[in-house]
């Protein structure tokens, strides 16, 4: 029986891989925009999935932390009726935290830009003399900023005109926008709706999805693999987690000293 050196099935190996690089590297380059809207599609259909993950993961940690607090105080461990109502817990955790954000918070960022705008054409105005003035020893940018009408009212209009037109999207066809509008709408909010549904399904099946994932892990990576992917995901659940924690306790002070403040 033909036998074949060592040295020449490397030499073999290394040649194909060499080609298949080659070949890989050339389909790449020629159908580069196909193969982006492949992935581009691909990641649009992902993307509802990695949001709801997310959001199951930060439902996760708040319950895991109510769970711990719970534990602490009654001395009694974790079982599937204390899960359940953490996690019950953690979904009106969030959805207080994201209501107490839009109609508390979100209406002073929107008093607080306006403010901003009607303040602009002002300062503008202030900057512009101080720059008129200060260039005053360079003759062509004092002559160029001699040409420019900044007073506030014209700034006004003109800041009008490019919000209008940035709003606008300088659009000319208003059925192409409406509807433009509408499919964006809807799509987001069947996204949405995708990645909220996930997220539960996820957050209350998490022993079995963790599970199932090992298993998958375990089928078709090599131990030393699979070992060092266990430790990769173990590294990334502490740090975010670590950082969930400290960024909430953080944002509870914060408002804490924020509202006493403010009530003095």
């Amino acid at each position: 029986m033909f036998h074949i050196p060592k040295t020449l099935k490397e030499k073999e190996n290394l040649y194909r891989r060499l080609l298949l690089f080659a070949v890989g590297l050339f389909m790449l380059v020629l159908y580069f925009e196909k193969i982006l809207w492949i992935v581009s599609i691909i990641v649009n259909i992902c993307m509802p999935f990695i949001i709801g993950g997310a959001i199951a993961f930060i439902w996760n940690t708040i319950a895991n932390n109510l769970i711990n607090f719970y534990s602490l105080i009654s001395h009694r461990s974790e079982n599937k009726v204390i899960r359940f109502i953490a996690n019950i817990l953690s979904i009106m955790v969030f959805v207080l935290l994201l209501a107490l954000f839009l109609f508390l918070i979100m209406p002073r960022v929107i008093s607080s830009f306006q403010t901003l705008l009607s303040l602009m054409p002002q300062t503008i105005h202030n900057i512009y003399h101080w720059a008129y003035y200060a260039s005053k020893p360079i003759p062509y940018v004092h002559q160029w900023l001699r040409t420019i009408n900044a007073d506030p009212g014209n700034i006004s209009q003109v800041l009008e005109s490019l919000f209008s037109w940035v709003i606008s999207g300088s659009a000319n066809d208003i059925i192409g926008n409406v509807y433009s509008v509408l499919t964006n709408t809807f799509s987001l909010l069947f996204s949405t709706l995708i990645s909220i549904m996930f997220a539960v399904i996820v957050l209350f099946n998490k022993q079995t999805v963790v599970k199932e994932g090992f298993y998958l892990m375990r089928a078709y990576l090599s131990k030393k693999r699979y070992a060092k992917t266990v430790h990769i995901l173990s590294l990334i659940r502490n740090t975010f987690t670590s950082y969930i924690g400290g960024t909430c306790t953080e944002c509870i002070i914060l408002a804490t000293l924020v509202m006493f403040f403010a009530s003095l």
